[in-house]
């Protein structure tokens, strides 16, 4: 047993502390200086602790390991067979032989009741487990993303030798995973932080806004491993609503003064094995060492991150060619970018150098970052934080057996919330360097890659010597190492393919490789990306064939979840950056097909010899060279290669209503609009809006009423027929409010909204629909004349000016005032997924060989909602299943004679003649007379589809 606390002790806990008398004298505390912050920091802890020791409860440590398939009738059975066998065993003489048969007959019963109860139980499980998630335990075990236990023994030292304690193994991984150097700014004493005359002194940012620490408290993941002081997201949020001004004070405080809480600065270390791990000689290196910081230590640095990120967002001083831990950037522009930098070489022959950096997070320099936030001239309180944070940090490991501690002068651990915008700015000298014409640098988080263009072999090994030397120079400036032995270079051509360069990186030669895996896709010499198809397709199968373990034919997931899983995590790997290596090719559109040809058959269970053509149609599922098409387009539109096409106008980026960039709004200055929860009967002003959509026409409009509900104005808009519903709520609120900032001043408004959609947008700060945006805009511009209270209002709730409204915009989507708004991105998407159903469809009824499915499904438009099929039902539709001509089709049987004496030549015979298919025909016929001609109604009607399922279970088990 262990001492643990339980969540009910945590409640109790956070009951004590809502009204402790020392935590609200805190929060109306003016915390004046270091000393009184750390002081504040420790009582509270000591607090927290004391109440942990006094609810924390001894619970067990073991999990049951009881067999649920057990059950009492197996224990008989097991107890029968064992007294068989001793009576065998003793038996003398020809009697022994008779016992001998009794006991194998008995043994072979209970094996194979054992297997009855065992299958039962696993298949009870695997239905039940994944009910209401498809992606619970089946699916992370078949993805391999089930977290297991490290376990630690001896490994292998530099020297060849090998660890003999637990104690030494942990030690050697975290000196060599955290490597010692310089440390420029240790503090003498940790309570007091001296300000490093390095630091420039700049104007300071603002204080930490309740909003701002509201959305990172908010924000927090719930089911996260707690820190060193073991306190969970839940406690943590809950407290905070207790005591809001607590938090927010000791954060302004660290703030102030430029001091990060030594207790915040220790990380508890998790080590988790990469995919490189030998378990027959396991190295240092073959550990991932992440880091679980305290989670108010987390808050501040994420307050932190946001204003450092927004300073250097503003000010241009995010490298452009680093596309990772940046937002507005993805792996696929990355990508395309290096595409474009070969395309530029003409006739030359270009090289791609794939660098990889050792232990990136942990050699970020502490004295390289305040260099680099002092030339960007970072706020300059901001600064000496950071510079404190980098400061006297320690790492530790703890488990049951031990635990180590050791000092981290240098680096920032993963899984700290600043590393990755710490190593953006250690990298960005390097990515701000200017390089010669003919090289490209380019960076995705800490995976460099240049690409070198040049005539002949010496060159290229010229310019890339060239090019090294900077970024060598580059990583001993900042003491940055590379891991050569995963760094290598291709050769994109036939050129030098036998004899290639020489490329050295710091006087070691870098390996070369005729294909090139760069974040997640296959390069190749020829950018054919046929490799790369392979790669998905073998990732494809696996997880398939994995999930295949978890589902039988009439048992486990259902087909919809197995569609689901497909959706949203099987066709996302095969469409991956499609728009980087997809080609419109034959070869291509064959691997496609094959590489989708698994997983529908796991979604449908249909036969492994179903056409290729079918399966999608049974499935319900595009065939994926038109989703990757549809994804390329959607893309290359958002990205402005391309413009948006729609009834004969062409909508280009600009058009388009792009997402608000929210990092470009200062933290402490971003907007809510809290809604006014009770109607102000005494505001003499009350202005309804609302929206309105029918299938062809979008309207709004609002209605100024007075108190006497008297029409004052009331103003109708068209939208286009794009238009959502939501924008055109969104639209009436905006002009409502521009008509109201056009009004004398000083007047008390109410704008009145049944749309809760909008209501809860406003009230987000992070919101970047730009609809929202506008009207947060305007409700700032507009309160600055008149007081505006934003009020939801029930929708068809009989309230008079609400109704008026309703009217109004309905009204409005036919003789309204026509008001042009940007086209959205749902609208878009909404568009090519119409495309793709269409062209599925010109492709389905153009098919020249028809198949018996066309019978059933004449229209990819008529594919039921009910699909994907099941195992009965895929036989039935496709005549792929256990049906007499199917067997002699390939030669199973010599005849197609169905059990009824009649020949079986097509699934035509048991809907007509059949004598032992009757009752369901039968059945079906109640609704549908004509079995043959109605073939498309039967299928789309899910209960006449449950009978033709039936049908064909019935034919399985005892027709053929």
């Amino acid at each position: 047993k262990i001492k643990k606390l339980t969540k009910n002790g945590e409640l109790k806990i956070l009951e004590i502390l809502k009204s402790d008398p020392w935590l609200i004298e805190t929060s109306n505390e003016d915390i004046n200086s270091v000393t009184r912050l750390n002081h504040v920091i420790t009582h509270f802890y000591q607090k927290i602790n004391k109440l942990k020791g006094k609810f924390s409860k001894y619970v067990n440590n073991t999990h049951s390991t009881s067999n649920k398939w057990w059950t009492p009738q197996l224990e008989i059975e097991r107890k029968k067979v064992r007294a068989h066998r001793r009576r065998y065993q003793n038996a003398r003489g020809e009697i022994r032989e008779h016992y001998r048969d009794i006991y194998l007959k008995n043994l072979a019963t209970y094996q194979e009741n054992l297997t009855k109860a065992r299958n039962s139980s696993w298949k009870e499980f695997c239905g039940s487990i994944s009910k209401n998630n498809p992606f619970s335990l089946p699916y992370k075990i078949a993805a391999d993303k089930l977290k297991t236990k490290t376990l630690l023994g001896s490994i292998q030292k530099e020297d060849g030798t090998r660890t003999s304690t637990l104690s030494e193994t942990i030690e050697l991984i975290m000196t060599t995973l955290f490597p010692t150097g310089e440390n420029t700014t240790q503090s003498p004493n940790p309570n007091e932080h001296t300000t490093e005359d390095s630091i420039n002194a700049t104007s300071n940012d603002l204080p930490f806004t309740e909003l701002e620490v509201d959305s990172v408290i908010h924000n927090l993941k719930k089911n996260v491993t707690p820190g060193p002081d073991n306190l969970t997201t839940t406690f943590i949020q809950i407290l905070y609503t207790y005591h809001k001004q607590f938090f927010i004070k000791i954060f302004n405080a660290a703030l102030k003064f430029g001091h990060f809480p030594v207790v915040w600065k220790n990380s508890r270390i998790i080590l988790i094995p990469k995919k490189e791990l030998d378990k027959n000689n396991p190295k240092p290196n073959h550990f991932r060492p992440i880091a679980i910081n305290s989670l108010f230590g987390k808050i501040l640095e994420k307050l932190i991150n946001d204003r450092i990120y927004h300073h250097l967002c503003t000010n241009n001083y995010l490298p452009p060619n680093q596309f990772g831990f940046t937002h507005n950037t993805s792996t696929t522009q990355a990508l395309l970018k290096i595409k474009e930098s070969i395309a530029q070489a003409n006739r030359e022959t270009s090289i791609i150098i794939s660098l990889d950096v050792k232990n990136a997070f942990n050699q970020i320099n502490q004295s390289n970052i305040t260099e680099y936030l002092n030339k960007t001239e970072c706020p300059n309180n901001l600064t000496i934080l950071v510079n404190d944070l980098l400061s006297n940090r320690t790492i530790t490991y703890d488990s049951d057996q031990l635990k180590i501690t050791i000092p981290l002068s240098k680096g920032s651990p993963q899984g700290s919330p600043l590393s990755p915008l710490l190593w953006n700015l250690t990298i960005a000298d390097l990515l701000n360097t200017i390089f010669p014409s003919n090289c490209t640098i380019q960076a995705f988080a800490d995976d460099i890659t240049l690409i070198i263009r040049a005539p002949t072999r010496k060159r290229i090994e010229e310019v890339s010597k060239n090019c090294l030397e900077i970024v060598n120079e580059w990583s001993k400036r900042n003491v940055v190492e590379f891991n050569l032995s995963k760094s290598h270079f291709m050769i994109i051509g036939n050129q030098y393919q036998k004899r290639p360069p020489i490329i050295k990186f710091n006087n070691q030669n870098i390996k070369y490789s005729k294909e090139l895996k760069i974040l997640g896709i296959i390069f190749d010499n020829k950018l054919s990306f046929l490799p790369h198809l392979e790669y998905i397709k073998g990732k494809v199968n696996k997880l398939t064939i994995n999930l295949s373990k978890f589902t039988g034919k009439d048992w486990g997931m259902s087909p919809k979840q197995r569609k689901d899983i497909y959706i949203r995590a099987t066709e996302r790997m095969i469409t991956y950056a499609a728009a980087a290596w997809y080609r419109s090719h034959t070869h291509t559109h064959r691997k496609l097909q094959a590489i989708q040809r698994i997983p529908l058959i796991h979604i449908t269970k249909a036969f492994r010899t179903t056409p290729n053509k079918l399966l999608p149609i049974i499935a319900k599922i595009p065939p994926v060279k038109l989703t990757i098409e549809k994804e390329i387009k959607m893309f290359n539109i958002l990205h402005g290669r391309d413009k948006f096409n729609w009834e004969g106008k062409a909508f280009s980026k600009n058009e388009i209503a792009n997402k608000i960039d929210i990092k470009l709004i200062h933290p402490a200055e971003k907007i809510v609009i809290l809604e006014t929860k009770n109607a102000q009967k005494s505001i003499n002003n009350q202005i309804f809006t609302d929206g309105s959509k029918s299938e062809k026409n979008v309207g709004a409009a609002f209605v100024h009423l007075n108190q006497l509900n008297q029409i004052i104005n009331q103003q109708l808009f068209l939208l286009p027929p794009y238009s959502s519903n939501f924008e055109a709520e969104a639209l009436a609120i905006i002009k409502a409010l521009e008509y109201i900032n056009k009004l004398p001043g000083n007047e008390r408004f109410q704008v009145n909204s049944d749309s809760q959609s909008c209501i809860k947008g406003l009230n987000n700060p992070n919101n970047v629909n730009p609809f929202i945006q506008k009207i947060k805009t305007l409700f700032k511009v507009t309160s600055e004349k008149h007081e505006i209270h934003i009020t939801h209002v029930k929708g068809h709730s009989g309230l008079a000016g609400n109704e008026l409204a309703d009217e109004l915009a309905k009204r409005a989507a036919k003789i309204g005032q026509p008001t042009s708004i940007p086209i959205t991105r749902a609208f878009i998407k909404s568009q090519l997924r119409k495309e793709v159903y269409d062209k599925w469809n010109e492709i389905w009824t153009a098919d020249p060989e028809k198949s018996v499915l066309h019978n059933w499904i004449r229209s990819i438009h008529q594919i039921p909602e009910h699909f994907p099929t099941n195992y009965y039902l895929s036989q039935a539709l496709t005549e792929h299943g256990r049906f007499p001509f199917y067997f002699k089709k390939f030669n199973i049987t010599e005849d197609c004679r169905c059990k009824c004496g009649a020949d079986s030549n097509s699934f035509d015979h048991y809907m007509t003649t059949c004598t032992k298919t009757v009752s369901y025909r039968k059945e079906i016929q109640k609704t549908y007379s004509d079995l043959l001609r109605s073939k498309p109604e039967i299928i789309r009607n899910s209960e006449t589809a449950k009978i033709l399922e039936k049908m064909a279970k019935h034919i399985n088990e005892n027709v053929t």
